[in-house]
């Protein structure tokens, strides 16, 4: 069967959330920036590879508080931010000395509540903005937390990477389940499994989308023997929206630029699918990036 990755765990159809970004270094304000670098070697690493397409730090308290920001929570943190530097040195280092009954403008009764809703780091990362004057107003700190939070890095991940394929993922997701329907071949029912089979090979064999899902996973996953540039290239070749773009060329290139420039791709591809010494694996990944540039090739030519 052509897709022998369906029936496993593929980074196709899973993202990796590094939850509770923001205590990472006991939620000092470069907390996020920290995590992303961890994200990111968490990336290179092979075996997470074969499991997630990528890793995406998030700090779900801070996302959960600056989508139910309220007026009277923001009103409590802006009197926050403005007592004296010494006094909010003292209040932030520590839960304890936040809810210290002698420090700070605000009640016990007022800060708990927004402690156990922003946690010592959004805390620390509202009074921030808000002393440095970048926001002003309840909505502008909901979208700041919000921002800061990666929540929208991961709207984006989801959207650009699943939506766009949700059919192809559950088409996907429908051949699993009939190979799973194929029986045991014994002489009872090898007609009809034989035939089940063949219609399920038929399919992924006849329809370019799955074929582009198989190079994504190849390529991702760690499979195919491809360095960073060719697997960024086999991204751009397969998430792009359109046919321009996943050739990395502009949006005014014309379809003259467009049928070049897919030609040369698959020439490319196909070279280094017939290196002697690459495994199968890679000259099948190889096979099927050619054939995604054909198609494009085939499409500008209409």
């Amino acid at each position: 069967f052509m897709d022998r990755s369906i029936a496993h765990a593929s980074p196709l159809h899973a993202v990796g959330v590094l939850s509770r970004a923001d205590e990472i270094g006991g939620g000092r304000l470069d907390a996020i920036h920290s995590a992303a670098r961890i994200a990111g070697r968490y990336e290179q690493d092979p075996e997470l590879r074969s499991l997630c397409s990528t890793i995406v730090p998030v700090a779900g308290l801070l996302a959960e508080t600056g989508t139910t920001l309220r007026e009277v929570e923001f009103q409590a943190l802006r009197t926050l931010a403005a007592a004296p530097n010494d006094v909010l040195d003292v209040m932030l280092v520590t839960v304890d000395r936040f809810t210290e009954p002698s420090l700070g403008p605000l009640t016990v009764e007022v800060r708990r509540p927004l402690l156990d809703r922003l946690g010592l780091f959004g805390l620390r990362f509202a009074v921030d903005v808000l002393r440095g004057g970048t926001v002003e107003s309840s909505a502008a700190l909901a979208n700041a937390m919000v921002r800061a939070s990666g929540l929208d890095q991961l709207r984006e991940v989801v959207n650009r990477q699943f939506l766009p394929r949700a059919r192809v993922l559950q088409a996907r997701a429908a051949l699993v389940g009939l190979r799973a329907l194929v029986p045991p071949t014994t002489a009872a029912s090898r007609e009809h499994g034989e035939w089940l089979g063949a219609a399920v090979e038929r399919i992924e064999a006849s329809a370019s989308e799955l074929a582009e899902l198989r190079l994504l996973h190849l390529a991702i996953s760690g499979a195919a023997a491809f360095d960073d540039d060719m697997v960024t290239a086999v991204r751009r070749l397969v998430l792009e929206p359109d046919s321009r773009s996943r050739l990395s060329l502009g949006a005014d290139a014309d379809s003259e630029a467009l049928r070049q420039a897919s030609l040369e791709a698959a020439t490319r591809w196909h070279a280094r699918g017939g290196d002697p010494f690459a495994d199968p694996v890679t000259t099948e990944a190889c096979e099927l990036a050619a054939r995604t540039c054909e198609a494009i090739y085939a499409s500008a030519r209409l």
